[in-house]
């Protein structure tokens, strides 16, 4: 696979050569003018074209791995392009939607607030406190929104709106979004452990998963046909390129 992607990328930097990107390239021309600034005593700026000219003849693009990157990433692109005909059609778009509906779904997602006591701050009595305020606030009528007083400060507020559940995992840590998801509804539960330390919960709203709808996901759709049919060009372009050059792979003991 190493050797297979080191001949296309050998291709498409040949190619670009060929097809005069070089000059082509304002980016790569004052890379090289650069090089035989600091080469060439005496040479001067107003000489760029004169330096240009002398920096290919010595062969500097070839030494340069950063020319040799853009040469290759401007030819992935040449040659990836999409005409306007070749572009997704809004009949190729619910096509792929009808095939793979299933994998366009909202992901359930829960609203509510949370109660944050800190391990940092209270240490190993930190899961003591969180019961203990879990009870004291199934006990009382105080609204979520005054309770947050009664936990510590937590940098990112104390609202969860519209959380999915890996969102929360990715918010709070391992495990936190499973546990939050499986919370009842409009009451205190937990205390529930995070990165940070411990939290009471308080779901509010719960919004069940469901499939959407394809306005709210063609861009998306389109973008990912686009994608696809760029990569295909580019391979059919390099299975084509392949034929036109004899490949020599020299082994270590060549190389010796």
């Amino acid at each position: 696979m190493m050797v297979a992607a080191e001949v296309d990328e050998e291709i498409l930097y040949r190619e670009a050569l060929a097809r005069n990107f070089l000059a082509r390239d304002r980016g790569i021309e004052a890379r090289l003018i650069q090089k035989m600034l600091f080469l060439e005593t005496g040479a001067r700026i107003e000489d760029s074209e004169k330096l240009l000219e002398r920096a290919i003849a010595l062969g500097l693009h070839r030494e340069d791995i950063v020319v040799r990157r853009i040469l290759v990433q401007k030819m992935r692109l040449h040659e990836s392009r999409l005409e306007p005909g070749e572009r997704p059609s809004r009949a190729d778009v619910e096509e792929a939607f009808a095939q793979d509906s299933d994998r366009f779904r909202e992901a359930s997602r829960r609203s509510g607030t949370h109660v944050f006591l800190s391990s940092d701050r209270r240490g190993a009595e930190t899961s003591g406190d969180a019961r203990l305020l879990r009870e004291h606030l199934l006990d009382s009528a105080i609204p979520p929104s005054e309770a947050v007083l009664l936990g510590d400060p937590f940098p990112l507020g104390h609202e969860l709106a519209h959380r999915s559940e890996q969102e929360l995992e990715n918010s709070f840590g391992r495990h936190f979004g499973r546990e939050v998801f499986e919370s009842p509804f409009k009451t205190w539960s937990g205390p529930i452990a995070s990165a940070y330390g411990q939290h009471l919960i308080w779901v509010s709203t719960v919004q069940p998963e469901r499939p959407k709808s394809i306005e709210e996901v063609e861009d998306r759709i389109r973008g990912e046909l686009e994608r696809d049919r760029r990569e295909e060009k580019l391979r059919a372009f390099l299975r084509a390129a392949r034929d036109r050059y004899e490949i020599a792979i020299e082994t270590a003991e060549e190389k010796g």
